[in-house]
């Protein structure tokens, strides 16, 4: 089988005329803030001068204070967590949480399979926190700790 091509040195065949795309345009009238925040880029905030290096680690201090005071009342200790995590500065204290929710899984039936604990806040925030850092707690454990009115 043999194919044969011809080319042609005319002009090309004339293709169907386009119709010309009419776009909306806006008159949008110019930022009042003109384009400062685009380019924003300051080195000087890029290292904190030494002042600020002492505040952040006694403010790391006290929280990491809080965390240990904490560990005698469990529901001031989750709730402590669950903001530090919302804050996302959970990075900075992860041997602390994850001490005081190991000792909360190990006291997990205690806590939450008590018939005095009737406190669904408590109970759901210690079962969030302890399935996010990676526990086996049981599901069933807060429908048998809840009493229903």
């Amino acid at each position: 089988m043999s194919v044969f091509v011809q080319a042609s040195a005319g002009p090309p065949p004339p293709k169907a005329a386009e119709p010309d795309i009419v776009r909306r345009s806006s008159n949008y009238h110019p930022c009042v803030w003109g384009d400062h925040f685009l380019a924003y880029n300051t080195p000087d905030h890029a290292t904190p001068d030494e002042d600020t290096v002492q505040k952040i680690e006694v403010l790391k201090a006290e929280v990491k204070k809080m965390l240990l005071e904490a560990a005698s009342q469990a529901q001031q200790q989750l709730k402590l967590i669950d903001d530090i995590q919302r804050l996302g500065l959970a990075y900075h204290f992860e041997a602390e949480i994850e001490a005081a929710l190991k000792c909360m899984n190990d006291m997990y039936h205690e806590l939450c399979g008590g018939t005095n604990m009737n406190d669904l806040h408590f109970v759901a925030l210690c079962f969030r926190l302890l399935r996010q850092q990676g526990y086996n707690v049981s599901s069933d454990e807060k429908n048998s700790s809840i009493s229903y009115i």
